[in-house]
């Protein structure tokens, strides 16, 4: 009989990539296991035999909401009575630690983000709210680490920014998967923003940027594809839209599939990505610094940062300023891209370097 696992999250879909296209079908192929993955909305049906989805549907806007699904997520966990249980978020921890008191199950610990830090520095909330909020997670999770059997950490800088991260640690980094396919050749200059849409993640910054290389290539334009959940951000795209019909969007308060991002990164000419530096993002890697390598898209980063060392690694950099950048540079380095990609890209940095890990982890779970 096959090792019953849990996945459970409650804001990502089921078919989130790493849950779902990363982490799930990596362990299916072990053929031991079968994984059941608990997440908000997404496809309703796995097309794989050994994965079950099991959706739900919150609102992120919704405090009272996201409280109550967490009595129907707990409902599903006892329900599905898994030998290993595989929490995704802070929201969970509580009711994975209920599970593991009363039926014995082993716990894992995705930790995909830094939640203090990003209710800390991001959250609209008022500040003193914010505080208390981000030191309350922070002391839920330190007082979980006894009852967490392992943690996954989806960034290397997590093991030493987050101190209840200790030995019980595997680092499973967001590495890109391997799509066999061929790009397309774009008549014009095809610029694309994709993923996360936020001011956090530069796509003003971006934007600006694309504005002056347009001045420059008349004939550009600009994609904007992924999900936002600001709603003051998505009116201030369809202004920027409505001022220049360069500029389009597609952009969905929900998560937009990952196979809709990686077609249009195989069919643009430049990726932008605009993240600057601050407390939340200085030691971490963007998932789309690792896709535009790998997919061979090249891309715009912003210089001087903890990212631009590994995106020159990786292949398909221009280190710009995004406050002042030089456009007859850009222009002249997309057109060199024997320069660019100078290699083939790294075993080490695949997605697939990353199974060995957790079939490590999870046979060290069962083990023990």
């Amino acid at each position: 009989m096959k090792t019953k696992i849990v996945i459970a999250n409650v804001l990502k879909p089921v078919d989130d990539v790493r849950t779902f296209q990363k982490i799930a079908q990596s362990i299916a192929k072990a053929n031991k296991y079968h994984i059941n993955i608990i997440g908000n909305g997404g496809k309703k049906e796995s097309i794989q035999s050994d994965i079950t989805f099991h959706p739900h549907f919150v609102s992120k806007q919704s405090v009272l909401q996201r409280l109550k699904i967490r009595a129907q997520v707990l409902r599903k966990i006892f329900r599905l009575d898994p030998s290993i249980l595989i929490i995704q978020t802070h929201e969970l921890l509580f009711i994975s630690l209920t599970h593991k008191l009363l039926k014995g199950s082993k716990v894992i610990y995705d930790v995909r983000e830094d939640y203090k830090k990003n209710i800390q520095f991001l959250s609209p909330l008022p500040g003193t709210l914010r505080f208390v909020l981000a030191k309350f997670i922070r002391l839920k999770e330190s007082v979980c680490v006894p009852f967490i059997d392992q943690f996954w950490l989806a960034e290397k800088c997590y093991s030493y920014e987050i101190g209840f991260t200790n030995k019980k640690s595997f680092i499973i980094e967001n590495k890109a998967l391997h799509i066999s396919r061929s790009r397309k050749d774009s008549p014009t200059l095809t610029c694309l923003f994709s993923g996360t849409i936020s001011r956090y993640g530069g796509v003003f910054q971006a934007i600006e940027a694309f504005r002056k290389i347009k001045k420059q290539t008349p004939e550009a334009h600009l994609k904007i594809v992924g999900q936002c959940h600001d709603q003051q951000v998505v009116e201030d795209l369809r202004e920027a839209q409505n001022n220049d019909s360069a500029i389009q969007l597609s952009i969905s308060e929900h998560s937009v599939p990952h196979n809709q991002i990686v077609e249009q990164i195989f069919s643009s000419t430049l990726g932008l990505i605009a993240y600057q530096p601050n407390e939340v993002n200085r030691n971490k890697l963007p998932t789309k610094l690792y896709e535009y390598s790998r997919y061979g898209l090249p891309y715009l980063i912003q210089q001087d940062t903890a990212w631009e060392q590994k995106a020159k690694e990786l292949g398909g950099a221009i280190p710009i300023d995004y406050n002042s950048p030089n456009v007859p540079f850009i222009l002249d380095q997309v057109k060199n891209l024997e320069h660019l990609f100078p290699g083939k890209y790294p075993d080490n940095e695949m997605w697939e370097s990353q199974e060995e890990i957790l079939y490590t982890s999870l046979n060290t779970l069962l083990n023990n």
